[in-house]
């Protein structure tokens, strides 16, 4: 368990120290198995090419919701999994 939150807490210090500068975080929150992540893009593509495959690389399953603001730029919420063990 304590090796699991290790690789999980590297893992998310990794993906903050990339989060591109076009991309804006607004809240983080996560638990054991679960990584919930809100923010603005400019685009759904800069999001998809630069925010999801570390989200990929590191949890077992993403999903990611898009809202278009007034501005032309995107909220987002990102809602990421680990599988948990039995």
């Amino acid at each position: 368990m304590c090796f699991t939150f290790l690789v999980l807490f590297l893992g998310i210090k990794n993906l903050l120290d990339l989060i591109p500068d076009p991309i804006t975080l607004t809240s983080i929150s996560f638990d054991k198995n679960k990584l919930i992540i809100y923010g603005i893009t400019p685009t759904k593509d800069i999001y998809n090419m630069l925010m999801l495959p570390p989200l990929e690389s590191i949890f077992t399953k993403t999903k990611t919701y898009f809202y278009q603001m007034n501005n032309g730029w995107y909220k987002f919420k990102s809602e990421n999994y680990l599988k948990e063990k039995p």
